[in-house]
């Protein structure tokens, strides 16, 4: 099966994402103002700024994962039941993590406070079908993380939130998440396009100097 473009070595691109700084090819792209510490005025313009910008780096950090995800699903469509849900098990723990970014968001301004009781509420009616949250905090980032009970949910239990992770369901919250991730250019259209446009763009260069340091998946042969 071929191999998708997003998962191949291409020739060099940029990346908005921290967590691929000093990765081979790539280069990295990011706003001054969120080095360094948070601002701990949260009425100020600063504080706002910060918020702003980290949490859009955050937000798409989360989708490239996410894509990435998706993309090994297009491989592994073939494979065991279980090798699929597994994979989908970690885009909802993504999904999860986009919402608390939006909540995050809900602090710099009224704006992005309605944009986040809106997805929110849009996620609690899904929630009610497909259980993603109590996927997220039992059987995904957390074992026994339900604020409903403070033991392991039983076999009986897991076993039937395992039987929700799909791709049809994958497809219907994330579809819906990016209802709301299309909103974000209207609000802050220089962050998303910074963290959202530009990342992945193909620069025009032969060769960019990695980071030394950086440590690949596998050991580097000679």
């Amino acid at each position: 099966m071929e191999i998708p473009e997003i998962l191949k070595a291409l020739p060099i691109k940029t990346t908005t994402n921290p967590l691929r700084y000093g990765e081979p090819e790539r280069g990295y792209v990011a706003q001054t103002h969120i080095w360094g510490e948070q601002p701990k005025d949260k009425n100020s313009i600063e504080y706002r700024k910060y918020i702003i910008a980290k949490e859009f780096q955050n937000i798409a950090i989360c989708v490239e994962d996410i894509e990435h995800l998706f993309a090994l699903l297009s491989i592994t469509k073939g494979c065991s039941n279980y090798t699929n849900k597994l994979i989908g098990k970690y885009i909802i723990v993504e999904i999860q993590n986009i919402l608390s970014c939006f909540q995050n968001l809900s602090t710099a301004s009224n704006e992005f406070r309605i944009l986040y009781n809106g997805l929110n509420k849009d996620l609690l009616k899904l929630e009610r079908e497909h259980n993603f949250g109590r996927i997220r905090n039992n059987i995904a980032a957390h074992k026994h993380a339900d604020k409903r009970s403070t033991l392991n949910l039983s076999l009986e239990e897991q076993m039937k939130l395992w039987k929700n992770i799909s791709y049809l369901s994958l497809r219907i919250y994330y579809n819906k998440v990016g209802e709301y991730l299309n909103q974000l250019n209207r609000l802050a259209q220089n962050e998303f396009q910074i963290y959202f446009l530009m990342n992945g763009m193909t620069l025009n260069a032969k060769s960019i100097e990695s980071d030394k340091n950086y440590c690949t998946f596998y050991p580097k042969e000679d």
